[in-house]
């Protein structure tokens, strides 16, 4: 029996609030798979736990294990992204929103356990997707509280500047047999200027970023795709995370990317691109790419593509939060169980579009397509706000997402769905 931890194996195990002649009574609780829970006591074949918020209560041991599996957080951050993802001893997050939101999830929520001891959570790696406010300012805010320590930082390698500093707001372009090409290209963090014309955002990050390295030391990296990042064994099942995208031609030496005609769809378009694998499942992060750069990447993962089917996965994270400008062929490529949708109210882009919600559908491998939406999960009471984070869980061959149901009870807080 465990006797110091153990985790819920099945999803939605049921909690109750007593057990009397080895029968539970008065459910309490639904708990998602893969669930910390501390064992304090045992009847029978019951174990008396303690759970999220110190709830405690009675649950089948036969619903606990020792494996804790794979754990990611898609957190409502408003119109931006910002996604947790705990697997055994490692933490990841891939990017932070615009403001405040995913601090907000992991102190008020997720580690308010760890902040109550004084203890300090390390996360081991921090993915910055792309270098606009949306994907990363958020996370100044999280860098500078002395809760958190963190270990490597990854970006795409473009930064953003003011007028007068480069040809345009993202660096300098030049054209090399009649095609333009982006050559303000930064290998770390620390190769970026700290002048007046950097962006101001972007300059308040690496500030924050090397102030916390003084206390913590902290590696910088530009990811391009045929990276090697992380593989690791859990419980004997394998866990890695790839890079897809974005990638340089070299040109002279250097690396070089194409540039896609606007300052905007250019950032975006050379997003990091990440796949996610731990045994069976995959699930692949899209960024803020377009139809440009998903053609392109099309074009030159074709080969690779054909023979391993690199770019298909069971969940995809919606590229640039459901606006219409995607690729058909590349959402054929992923084709996709399930979709997340990470999106705000009140923005002026509209997302997500409707066409980008309905090809999700119908692109879809499932026979019964899931897709998510983190603005569609939030719900509003007379005085609060209940933040629409997804939730998904996995074992390596069986994978749920949930959301919370907007009036659902305490006994059955979760509409949760298994990704077939």
């Amino acid at each position: 029996m465990p006797t110091k931890q153990c985790y819920v194996k099945v999803n939605e195990a049921k909690v109750y609030k007593s057990v009397i002649d080895d029968k539970p009574k008065t459910p309490i609780n639904r708990l998602l798979l893969g669930t910390y829970i501390e064992v304090i006591g045992r009847e029978g074949n019951w174990l008396n736990i303690k759970s999220i918020n110190d709830q405690t209560g009675w649950i089948k041991e036969s619903d606990t294990c020792n494996e804790a599996g794979l754990r990611c957080f898609f957190a409502d951050v408003g119109q931006g992204d910002g996604i947790l993802l705990e697997i055994g001893d490692i933490k990841i997050i891939i990017d932070g929103g615009k403001n405040a939101s995913l601090k907000t999830f992991m102190s008020d929520w997720k580690y308010k356990y760890a902040i109550d001891k004084n203890d300090v959570t390390h996360i081991n790696h921090l993915f910055i997707t792309h270098l606009d406010d949306d994907h990363f300012n958020g996370l100044i805010e999280l860098i500078n509280d002395t809760n958190y320590t963190f270990e490597n930082i990854y970006f795409a390698g473009i930064s953003k500047f003011k007028e007068g500093k480069f040809n345009t707001k993202v660096g300098e372009t030049v054209k090399v047999e009649n095609v333009s090409y982006l050559k303000t290209i930064y290998e770390t963090l620390d190769d970026i200027e700290l002048d007046d014309k950097l962006n101001d955002s972007i300059k308040e990050f690496i500030e924050a970023v090397k102030t916390k390295g003084q206390t913590c030391p902290i590696k910088t990296r530009r990811l391009e795709s045929y990276c090697k990042l992380l593989e690791k064994k859990f419980d004997n099942k394998t866990f890695k995370v790839e890079v897809l995208g974005p990638i340089s031609k070299t040109i002279n030496g250097k690396p070089y990317f194409i540039y896609f005609g606007e300052e905007s769809k250019t950032i975006n378009g050379h997003s990091l691109v990440l796949k996610i694998t731990f045994e069976s499942f995959r699930m692949l992060l899209g960024g803020d790419l377009n139809e440009k750069s998903q053609k392109y990447l099309i074009d030159e993962h074709k080969d690779q593509n054909e023979n391993d089917n690199s770019f298909k996965a069971d969940v995809y994270k919606v590229g640039h939060h459901g606006a219409n400008d995607f690729s058909i062929e590349f959402l054929k490529w992923v084709s996709p169980k399930a979709s997340v949708f990470s999106s705000g109210d009140n923005d002026t882009y509209g997302h997500p579009s409707a066409t980008a919600i309905g090809c999700a559908g119908k692109y879809s491998s499932s026979m019964k397509p899931l897709v998510f939406s983190t603005e569609l999960a939030r719900s509003y009471s007379k005085d609060t706000i209940l933040y629409g984070t997804i939730f998904l869980r996995s074992n390596g061959t069986q994978t749920y997402i949930a959301q919370m149901k907007e009036g659902g009870k305490e006994s059955d807080p979760w509409e949760a769905y298994e990704v077939i």
